[in-house]
């Protein structure tokens, strides 16, 4: 199969909501971690409903994500960026809720009702995660114990987010269209946290195959670990 757009779309989602469950136990508070566990679960969610979009039924899917070996995996370099520093994990949660955002649009003017349909649950379920990693970039950006590490984290991961459009085309929405739209958008967000960046100062780049991104190569290990390890009496359940 091809890389459809809604295909690199789920593995971003996927392999992000896999990084994001980590924070359920190892947490900033409680309540932050419910929260984040929250937008882990829908990040799941939404990989399989575009898995869906892009041809793959349940049994396509259950290969892509255990099988495939990670060259026929394109993923978002920012989506596997393994990390245990929060400001970190805002930033890079800020840059693909947003650039989610902005292909909802791209999905929604698709002259597919299905598409349209779909578009219409992600956009407003990513929203709350923009409003969710804004109000902490404001947060961890107004407190001068954190904005340090809020600034460094948003000038490490910048240069990260230039291959997010990729592969986006046609429905009359280009991808540069969109990455100018989630450019502006995030720019006002770190502005506000008191960052003032230009995302669209890194050039426009095409995603790497898994094969050359050790994090993503880091992250399906993981992943898969849950059909290579021994029998225990519960993985049963998940063949």
């Amino acid at each position: 199969m091809t890389a459809e757009p809604e295909l690199l779309w789920a593995q971003d989602c996927f392999l992000h909501g896999h990084l994001l469950a980590s924070w359920i136990t190892d947490y900033i508070d409680l309540e932050e971690s419910l929260a984040v566990g929250s937008i882990a679960q829908e990040e799941i969610a939404h990989a399989a409903l575009l898995f869906e979009l892009a041809g793959f039924d349940a049994a396509d899917r259950d290969a892509v994500v255990y099988e495939w070996d990670a060259g026929r995996w394109r993923p978002a370099r920012l989506a596997c960026v393994v990390t245990d520093h929060w400001p970190t994990a805002v930033v890079r949660g800020l840059l693909l809720a947003a650039a989610s955002l902005a292909r909802g649009a791209w999905l929604g003017a698709s002259a597919d009702p299905v598409r349209r349909d779909a578009a219409s649950v992600l956009t407003a379920e990513r929203q709350l995660h923009v409003t969710h990693w804004t109000r902490w970039v404001r947060r961890l950006g107004g407190d001068p114990r954190t904005a340090g590490e809020l600034g460094a984290a948003v000038h490490a991961l910048l240069p990260m987010s230039a291959d997010l459009f990729d592969g986006i085309g046609g429905n009359d929405v280009t991808g540069q269209e969109l990455r100018g739209q989630w450019a502006a958008h995030v720019a006002a967000v770190l502005r506000d946290g008191g960052v003032p960046s230009d995302p669209l100062s890194y050039t426009a780049t095409v995603r790497s195959s898994g094969t050359g991104l050790p994090d993503a190569r880091k992250v399906l290990a993981t992943v898969r670990e849950l059909r290579t390890v021994p029998e225990d009496g519960v993985l049963g359940i998940y063949r």
